[in-house]
């Protein structure tokens, strides 16, 4: 797949349909009926659409019907799986929101082996690479540092097929998915670990996929402005968009890049007009 003129990357959504219909809406993507009309462009979620918020159903069709209409205009949409999504899909769910829990039944059944949500799901990446830019939901667990990106994601989908609402006793029996030291999904070391040591295993795979940058989520940033680090290999975009929703924190926002620059879009809590951040010079 080439490179797009413009790749737009949103972190964890959680469930919050209208504000990430905002986003989208001012990142030019898509029009007020909520129909793609960018050229050329590539949209990436980095998965965690569901729980905590209100309505990741309509999140998670929105997405599907919005990969049908990008490709008419040359452009994609990917989705990574993220851990919530993992946690769901084998009915593990105590960070559903109150809002949405009388659409349990319902969420059941499109996680289940089978359902709409699930078949979409096993077709979908958990990480991927764009250009220099490889993205993921969560960091890069040292174990993974030396590991062909494309074999590894085969490796975790073809894991994630197997797993059924008997696999909530047996996760072990998948580390990709589920172990924190050893997933994708769930590793925190990139902001644990400020050493030279997963400087190191950060760079390794990197080059070993013949990327320069790694693009995350997973980890909520407080401050509601990304992480950069090691050496600005590193970038961490989740900036807690739910925390806008229920607490005076966090910012609603998206990652450009375009025209040689990687820049930041944030929206701070309850503000229309958002602030441009310009990362790296590429």
């Amino acid at each position: 797949m080439s490179v797009k003129d413009r790749i737009i990357v949103l972190g964890d959504i959680h469930a919050m349909y209208e504000e990430a219909c905002f986003l989208l809406e001012h990142a030019l993507l898509i029009d007020s009926n909520k129909h793609w009309i960018a050229n050329n462009t590539s949209l990436i979620f980095l998965g965690d659409v569901c729980d905590r918020g209100y309505d990741s159903a309509s999140m998670y069709r929105l997405i599907i019907e919005l990969q049908k209409q990008a490709v008419l205009f040359n452009s994609e949409v990917l989705f990574i799986l993220g851990n919530h999504e993992i946690m769901e899909s084998i009915g593990y769910n105590p960070y559903m929101s109150e809002e949405e829990e009388s659409g349990y039944q319902s969420a059941y059944l499109a996680f289940s082996p089978g359902g709409w949500l699930r078949n979409w799901l096993e077709m979908q990446n958990a990480v991927i690479k764009r250009g220099d830019f490889i993205f993921a939901h969560g960091d890069l667990p040292e174990n993974l540092a030396d590991r062909d990106m494309e074999e590894l994601n085969r490796e975790i989908m073809s894991d994630y097929m197997e797993l059924d609402f008997q696999s909530q006793e047996k996760t072990s029996d998948h580390p990709l998915l589920f172990n924190s030291k050893q997933s994708i999904m769930w590793s925190r070391d990139a902001q644990s670990f400020m050493s030279p040591v997963y400087k190191d295993t950060l760079a390794r795979f990197l080059a070993r996929n013949n990327a320069k940058h790694y693009v995350c989520g997973h980890t909520p940033q407080e401050h509601g402005r990304f992480f950069v680090g090691h050496d600005n290999m590193y970038i961490c975009i989740d900036t807690g968009m739910i925390f806008t929703r229920y607490y005076d924190s966090g910012s609603l926002s998206y990652l450009e890049i375009k025209d040689n620059k990687a820049s930041a879009v944030y929206f701070d809590n309850g503000e229309d007009v958002p602030h441009y951040v310009e990362l790296l010079e590429l």
